[in-house]
């Protein structure tokens, strides 16, 4: 975790935010190396246990950073409709469009 209270994957800018969600929402574990080519398998793999062993924990977790993105958003004005797994499947779809 770093200094902002974000849990980022190994090395990588790619929070753990990200692949909870993602699995969350029925993604598999290749469905998500897939969509993020910096991360291995098992990266993947271990967050996912991570979170099956540990879900109370890093679902307040998950709950502390949605408080936080919220707060973001009403500062500079984003519309609290415009939800992460939103702007995933906006991001997801353009991206399929090039």
């Amino acid at each position: 975790m770093t200094e902002t209270g974000i849990a980022y994957i190994g090395l990588t800018r790619i929070p753990l935010d990200t692949i909870v969600y993602a699995y969350r929402d029925g993604a598999s574990a290749e469905d998500i190396v897939d969509s993020f080519d910096v991360l291995s398998l098992g990266d993947v793999y271990a967050v996912i246990a991570y979170y099956l062993k540990n879900r109370q924990n890093v679902d307040a977790y998950l709950t502390s950073r949605e408080a936080s993105r919220e707060a973001m958003r009403k500062e500079i004005g984003l519309p609290s409709h415009l939800r992460a797994a939103e702007v995933r499947r906006r991001l997801k779809a353009r991206r399929n469009e090039l």
